[in-house]
């Protein structure tokens, strides 16, 4: 792949370029990082196609998701349709059009932007029931089209520079990274962008140097679906995945299970692709803080009220002591997260 992106390097000089395709057509990066461009997933021809340094251009998919299938997390700065108008321009009639068409009604649905390999890849085959009964519905590809960047997965429109760019789940490793988007992620980015933000605002230093923080203002996704592991093998964790859920539960509780079993068990889960969370055996614990430095999204522990409280990427010591935060989980086996799922969910920024 780098041998490709240094033979595909443009005659003309980059200085003279605009800033997203400079981004994007950068045939440097990380030359000494193991994996260096690796892009396990693609093929040649996906990477000729969808790589940045390519110079091609990207439409994505877009979707209309039933509601209650779907979680958004919002910036408070921004209305979120104006996002949608921003991207969509002149589809979004076509598109309300395309869900009456199918038999449903506008108002009941979320649009959701898809990267056209992940559709190719990964939708189209995960999701076929709820694209046959109603629940996705294909709206067509988006009339605008946009630069892929060096995460690949992260698109700038190539005719408004000033408009929101899409950051879109790829089912791919890009420079040793997963390119998927984790629920965690999105579900609190905008409020992290905003709460960064009224911190530069609040700095005189930030705000007399016109800092400007790059921020997300909006992440949506479908609901997501787990279950629980009691065995400490990382192969059932590879079939979980396989399986096609979103996240696995770890459990350290009523499995004996040695931290040196746990990392393998959390590195077999990211190198599958599914979010792993640990249910620990009390809290306030240290061990939140172990298990969250080993690698998972989370930690997972009944509550004295009778709930299940679920702790995302927070110290323990920020915890201990504390009611749990109200993530509820359904009491079964299978449960149910309302987020974002790594295999189709956007964030945009």
């Amino acid at each position: 792949n780098d041998a490709l992106a240094q033979a595909s390097r443009p005659a003309e000089p980059l200085r003279l370029a605009a800033y997203d395709v400079v981004e994007g057509r950068l045939p440097d990066g990380h030359p000494y990082y193991p994996g260096y461009k690796s892009r396990v997933g693609f093929t040649p021809a996906d990477n000729r196609k969808f790589g940045p340094e390519f110079g091609g251009q990207v439409r994505p998919i877009w979707l209309a998701v039933r509601r209650e299938l779907a979680a958004t997390a919002v910036s408070s700065r921004i209305a979120p349709e104006s996002i949608l108008a921003a991207c969509l321009k002149t589809q979004r009639p076509e598109f309300d059009e395309a869900i009456e068409a199918a038999g449903g009604r506008p108002d009941d649905y979320f649009l959701l932007p898809v990267h056209p390999w992940q559709w190719q890849a990964v939708v189209l085959p995960a999701f076929a029931a709820e694209l046959t009964d109603g629940r996705f519905i294909y709206l067509g590809k988006a009339a605008t089209t946009y630069y892929p960047q060096q995460s690949i997965r992260t698109l700038a429109d190539a005719a408004v520079p000033e408009a929101p760019s899409l950051k879109l789940a790829l089912s791919i490793r890009n420079t040793s990274t997963a390119r998927t988007l984790a629920p965690h992620t999105v579900r609190n980015a905008a409020l992290i962008s905003d709460w960064l933000k009224g911190l530069a605002a609040d700095d005189p230093y930030l705000r007399d140097w016109d800092t400007v923080l790059l921020g997300e203002v909006l992440g949506e996704g479908r609901l997501v679906f787990g279950l629980f592991c009691s065995v400490p093998a990382p192969l059932v964790v590879e079939m979980i995945a396989a399986a096609g859920f979103d996240f696995v539960i770890l459990d350290t509780e009523h499995t004996l299970t040695s931290p040196e079993r746990l990392e393998h068990l959390i590195r077999a889960a990211d190198a599958a692709g599914i979010v792993s969370l640990v249910r620990v055996p009390q809290a306030p614990s240290p061990m939140i803080v172990q298990v969250l430095d080993a690698g998972a999204a989370g930690a997972d522990r009944r509550t004295g009220r009778g709930g299940r409280g679920f702790v995302p990427l927070s110290p323990a010591s920020r915890w201990a002591g504390r009611r749990a935060p109200r993530q509820i989980f359904s009491p079964c086996c299978a449960m149910a997260w309302s987020g974002s799922t790594s295999r189709a969910c956007t964030s945009f920024g």
